[in-house]
């Protein structure tokens, strides 16, 4: 996702942005919340693509992620 930033590639950020949310959702190992997540997910998705239209922001969108990853070091 730094990458992806770092480039402004939005399709690769939100790509992995969904891998890394995807991965700890899955790890809770609820069926059941999957199915929430993934129907709140088809709602949200067409808002996530215009994170980085003049959003003059976009270069913070991987703080929260960055510091989730520390703390699950």
């Amino acid at each position: 996702m730094d990458t992806a930033l770092q480039t402004n590639d939005a399709k690769a950020y939100l790509d992995a942005n969904e891998e890394f949310h995807v991965r700890l959702y899955r790890a809770a190992g609820s069926p059941l919340l999957m199915t929430l997540i993934e129907t709140v997910w088809l709602k949200v998705g067409p808002l996530s693509n215009q994170l980085f239209d003049h959003n003059p922001e976009a270069h913070v969108l991987n703080d929260a992620h960055n510091t989730m990853m520390k703390a699950l070091d």
